[in-house]
């Protein structure tokens, strides 16, 4: 940033506190803090200033979820063979099924909700019944042939599918994104002998 017409940009601290576990951005103000096996959402002012008492909401974890938070205070957790809505209360709100993953017993990406918390999008795997069609084939493990991942949008309040679309990626690990306005979701797979695609 050295060169003529590079702006500075000036750091604004917001405040600072130790905590285990990472911590995210969510928006509307709030931070999901990750721990091993649980997430939770905090107000992000009283967060760093240091006077966070109990979390807006939480949710206990297994090391094979994905967790993504809900504008609600819900939370949508993508599994090794489902996709879940789980209620601020704790409750599930539905359950969507999927073939297993590929390679691991875990999610290979998170959910992403849309900005208005209508639309949820979640990478899939497909099994391929045919071994001579499919993308992968696991010799030591029969019928688990795959086929491209697919990419699912989903109803937020039911879980619904209302579009699906095949994405050429045997994906081992996914990162989602909406644009702002929601009217597009971005997303980058990693393929082990591929690298990224997006």
């Amino acid at each position: 940033m050295d060169t003529t017409g590079d702006e500075r940009i000036g750091v604004v601290p917001l405040g600072t506190v130790r905590v285990r576990g990472t911590v995210e951005a969510v928006g509307a103000g709030r931070l999901l803090v990750r721990t091993e096996g649980l997430v939770e959402v905090h107000d992000r002012e009283e967060f760093l200033a240091g006077t966070a008492g109990r979390a807006v909401a939480a949710l206990r974890t297994s090391d094979e979820d994905r967790v993504t938070v809900t504008p609600d205070g819900g939370f949508v957790v993508a599994g090794a063979d489902s996709v879940r809505a789980v209620g601020s209360d704790g409750g599930t709100r539905w359950v969507l099924p999927h073939d297993p993953w590929h390679g691991a017993s875990r999610a290979h990406s998170a959910p992403a909700v849309g900005p208005d918390g209508r639309l949820v999008s979640v990478v899939v795997p497909v099994l391929e019944p045919d071994k001579a069609k499919a993308a992968l084939v696991y010799d030591g493990e029969p019928g688990r042939n795959y086929t491209w991942d697919e990419l699912l949008l989903l109803d937020a309040a039911s879980g619904e599918v209302v579009g699906r679309q095949q994405i050429r990626s045997l994906a081992s690990a996914a990162v989602q994104s909406w644009s702002p306005d929601g009217a597009a979701v971005v997303v980058s797979c990693w393929t082990a002998w591929q690298s990224w695609s997006t």
